[in-house]
């Protein structure tokens, strides 16, 4: 499993990507190592987690949030299941699943947690592809936002919920940081 989170290449993003550009990527990432503890420790000095506790056992709002953030990464930047997140970060896939979801509601809602999320991606990213130019670093973020943030399900927001209007005026706002 943790030979499987050497490399972190974000599979998903691929798709809509020339295969020269695909290439430049694969061979990047063979250079550049980065696994789990590397994003991490983006995530715990970004949220003010202290080192090392992002995945202990802490209920404090801080590190629940950055805990959170960090499955939702895990599982929309690489090709590992819900099940295989949990395993690697001590939980269940049933609160992988749910920290998916609070995630979407956090960045559709606060503010603050959008603009952590977004310098997190950017570092990440730019560790990431330490040769990509900015436009490649901001359409990965760009993805992966979209990705998190339209995470929750058609039925929640079938349901009237105050997603309806936060969701669009997000993407707005993550538009104008990107």
């Amino acid at each position: 499993m943790d030979s499987a989170m050497e490399t972190m290449i974000d599979y998903r993003l691929f798709a809509g990507l020339n295969p020269s550009t695909q290439d430049i990527i694969r061979q990047e990432a063979e250079h550049v190592k980065l696994n789990k503890p590397i994003l991490q420790t983006i995530i715990e000095k970004e949220f003010g987690v202290p080192e090392g506790k992002l995945l202990a056992i802490w209920r404090k709002r801080e590190v629940v949030n950055a805990r959170m953030l960090y499955c939702a990464i895990l599982y929309h930047t690489t090709p590992l299941t819900g099940t295989k997140v949990g395993k690697i970060t001590g939980r269940d896939h049933s609160t992988i699943y749910y920290a998916r979801n609070s995630v979407a509601t956090y960045l559709a809602l606060e503010k603050d947690y959008r603009e952590k999320t977004i310098r997190v991606l950017n570092n990440y990213y730019q560790r990431l592809y330490p040769r990509a130019d900015m436009h490649f670093i901001k359409e990965r973020i760009s993805l992966v936002l979209e990705l998190l943030i339209k995470n929750k399900s058609k039925q929640d927001l079938k349901h009237g919920s105050s997603l309806n209007k936060a969701i669009p005026a997000a993407e707005n706002e993550i538009n104008k940081a990107i």
